[in-house]
């Protein structure tokens, strides 16, 4: 987790440093940071909906949210597949990209050590508009993660890519679940 704060604070210098590590990928990790996140995902979307954390609970939950990771993985496929200057095999790639989780680790986290702490629940107004903090860091691991490890030299072309996909699929997804984009549309009274 050391090395996650250390790219979340330094990233250039943090990815320079994992690529010369290592450039292939080693299952464990690899499935390990997605076991993570999903843990992440199922502790806080459970105690933001319940108040409480069990095993059974928090898994449950982590594997009904995995659509979320697979948004992560189509996006950073998007950018990493097609990648020619690519500085490490295409695992090695995912493995190093999700490892950029804190930014959204801490936001995801917070809300479930307030109410933990306090009894009471961020307001959803709070929680959308932090989401901005980790939404602007995570653009700026995203660039670093593009310098060092892809060998892109257009980031900012490669970061919009990215963030296209992540958020045109997630607002599809929840345009879905509401009853689709005319329904939006609608409550948006257009």
């Amino acid at each position: 987790m050391n090395q996650d704060v250390h790219l979340a604070f330094a990233p250039d210098v943090t990815y320079a440093r994992l690529v010369r590590e290592r450039a292939t990928a080693h299952v464990a990790p690899l499935l390990g940071r997605i076991a993570l996140a999903a843990a992440i995902i199922g502790t806080s979307v459970a105690v933001g909906a319940t108040g409480r954390v069990s095993i059974e609970l928090v898994t449950t939950i982590g594997v009904s949210w995995s659509f979320a990771l697979l948004v992560q993985a189509i996006a950073a496929a998007a950018i990493i597949v097609p990648a020619r200057a690519r500085r490490v095999t295409t695992a090695r790639a995912f493995e190093l990209w999700f490892r950029a989780h804190l930014p959204w680790t801490v936001w995801l986290l917070v809300p479930a050590g307030v109410f933990n702490l306090t009894g009471v629940h961020v307001s959803e107004t709070v929680l959308f508009a932090g989401a901005l903090v980790p939404l602007a860091w995570t653009i700026l691991v995203l660039r670093a993660f593009g310098r060092q490890v892809l060998g892109v030299a257009r980031v900012g072309a490669m970061a919009t890519v990215h963030q296209v996909i992540v958020w045109g699929l997630t607002l599809s997804y929840i345009a879905f679940a509401i009853g689709g984009w005319d329904r939006v549309l609608e409550e948006l009274g257009l």
